[in-house]
């Protein structure tokens, strides 16, 4: 059978085999890039069949890979890019041990976690990143383990990688991370930049200092629609602020709802943030796109 797994155009798959085995399997059908680990861990979309029965798979960052067909798996998952399904559409699609990306879209997971362990900006940091379920509730949210800590998610906030018990899925410690790493070294730009905003998000003094030596780092930089000066004061992370502040940092830089650090930090009721930022000459009575200054903020959520 020179098609085995009966794909066709349009099938969701998945590589759920080693690493090894697939480069020897790609020999006469395409062969193998550095390129291509990314498909180790993400579920691509077949688009094409060719005339030596070899299956063309588009992935979400728009590349396209031709494969042998003896190296996919035909996957029924819930994307993360798809509608808006249920907790009866996740609940079969996920089991302990599963690998599985998180939502890349800031607003589309906040929405997807209202009543489904819900959304925090400690949370920031997991956006598009890979982890293992750990854990499948009741009611079928995810318990998982991604960035170094737990969180649950919607099912439908998630996208299945790797299925438990395969070669990936089974990979552990350095193996597992040399592939992660590959996979978004293919995938992310402005990499540094996101790692400050991460780091300033959880607290981390020794990274932030590390990172802020780097010629090559934006302080002002960007990671899913916010800066480190925006991370660390919704987070309460003082040190953090006061390491940027040293720096040409923009204390009015705004989000895309028009929030300031100073808004981010009314939020956390994160009231020595504000005394720091008030010392760096923040405005205080800046308005967000809703007109809303730290002070409206604050009193909306009973902050005192």
């Amino acid at each position: 059978n020179r098609n085995p797994g009966g794909l066709q155009i349009g099938d969701l798959v998945n590589i759920d085999l080693d690493l090894e085995i697939v480069q020897s399997l790609q020999h006469g059908h395409g062969g193998w890039t550095d390129g291509m680990f990314e498909t180790l861990t993400t579920t691509g979309t077949v688009c094409g069949i060719d005339e030596d029965h070899d299956i063309v798979v588009q992935y979400p960052s728009g590349n396209r890979w031709t494969f042998n067909p003896a190296v996919l798996t035909k996957a029924n998952v819930v994307r993360s890019g798809d509608g808006v399904q249920g907790a009866e559409g996740g609940a079969s699609q996920f089991q302990v041990g599963d690998l599985v990306q998180v939502c890349y879209d800031l607003e589309r997971i906040k929405l997807l976690q209202r009543g489904h362990g819900e959304w925090a900006e400690a949370m920031l940091p997991t956006l598009g990143k890979v982890g293992r379920v750990q854990q499948i509730y009741s009611d079928s949210d995810l318990k998982v383990e991604v960035c170094g800590t737990s969180w649950t998610y919607n099912p439908a906030a998630v996208s299945k990688v790797a299925s438990a018990g395969s070669a990936i899925s089974n990979a552990s410690g350095e193996r597992l991370s040399q592939l992660l790493k590959k996979l978004f070294e293919t995938q992310e730009s402005g990499d540094l930049n996101e790692e400050l905003v991460k780091a300033a998000a959880n607290g981390d003094v020794a990274k932030v200092e590390d990172l802020l030596k780097r010629p090559d780092v934006d302080v002002n930089g960007q990671c899913a629609g916010h800066t480190a000066m925006q991370a660390a004061s919704q987070n309460g992370h003082v040190d953090i602020l006061k390491l940027l502040l040293k720096q040409n940092v923009d204390v009015e830089a705004e989000d895309k709802d028009g929030d300031r650090a100073v808004h981010h930090a009314a939020f956390g009721d994160e009231g020595a943030v504000i005394e720091v930022l008030h010392r760096g000459s923040a405005d205080l009575n800046a308005r967000n796109k809703r007109r809303q200054t730290p002070l409206h903020i604050a009193v909306n959520k009973g902050h005192l």
